[in-house]
């Protein structure tokens, strides 16, 4: 806001007005991101998911290589699935503090898809959704917490290559 204010942006808004959100913090077993399109080809009939166990941010912070899978838009069939490593996964402390803990994934975790099929097709249906009411390409943040999806933030695409 003082940046604002510097540039005179502040002066033209009259009731500027601030709230403190306060959110329940999700200690999701699954989370990821999912682009309505695909990213790597500029195919806007694909979405493509990243997705690891435990919370978001390794995903984000490139910490681990998370699950890559393409879907078909239309039918929702998938078209590629890449298993990453998901060595290790971010968990809240278990001391009640507000930091996260690593900790490492067993071996059997590291080497299956951290995403069953009826969650990528309830992804995938919420993004579709998600890109009407938007109306353009997005950039979703999601996570799993007891088999309900909650999507944490959503932002248009900014990596698209013009075609």
């Amino acid at each position: 806001l003082l940046q604002m204010k510097k540039q005179g942006v502040l002066d033209s808004l009259i009731n500027i007005r601030m709230a403190v959100v306060v959110q329940k913090m999700v200690e999701s077993e699954i989370s990821g991101i999912m682009f309505t399109v695909n990213v790597i080809t500029n195919n806007d009939n694909e979405m493509l998911i990243n997705s690891t166990w435990g919370l978001g941010g390794t995903i984000a912070d490139n910490i681990i290589n998370p699950d890559m899978i393409i879907i078909n838009k239309e039918n929702y069939t998938i078209s590629n699935i890449v298993i990453g490593e998901k060595e290790k996964r971010s968990i809240r402390n278990p001391e009640g503090t507000s930091d996260t803990l690593f900790i490492e994934n067993e071996l059997e975790s590291r080497n299956i898809c951290s995403l069953n099929e009826t969650q990528l097709f309830q992804l995938c249906l919420l993004g579709k959704k998600i890109e009407n009411i938007f109306q353009c390409p997005q950039d979703i943040e999601w996570a799993i917490e007891n088999e309900k999806i909650y999507i944490l933030q959503t932002r248009p695409i900014t990596t698209l290559n013009s075609k």
